[in-house]
């Protein structure tokens, strides 16, 4: 079974903090039932590019990865440089 979720996150949270709500709520579980998200990928350089900023030097783009069974990506709207979507979809094994 393949599931999708997108959610656009509150500005101001960090990108891998929306990452861990999105598949929390993908599922139904507590974010302190995940595994941890640096098991996977770091998330200090996650949050850099997806932080807030203004100016030439905003990150514009797509990242992606595998997280607890789920592909995840991070996507920066276009439109708004201070929005950011998460979308997780169930990996197919």
């Amino acid at each position: 079974m393949s599931t999708n979720n997108t959610a656009t996150g509150e500005q101001g949270v960090d990108a891998s903090s929306q990452v861990l709500e999105a598949i929390a709520a993908e599922t139904d579980r507590d974010v302190l039932e995940l595994p941890p998200l640096y098991d996977e990928i770091d998330p200090e350089p996650l949050d850099r590019l997806f932080s807030p900023t203004t100016g030439a030097n905003v990150f514009q783009g797509t990242i992606r990865f595998q997280y607890a069974d789920y592909l995840v990506a991070v996507t920066r709207d276009p439109t708004a440089t201070d929005k950011i979507s998460v979308t997780v979809a169930e990996a197919s094994n």
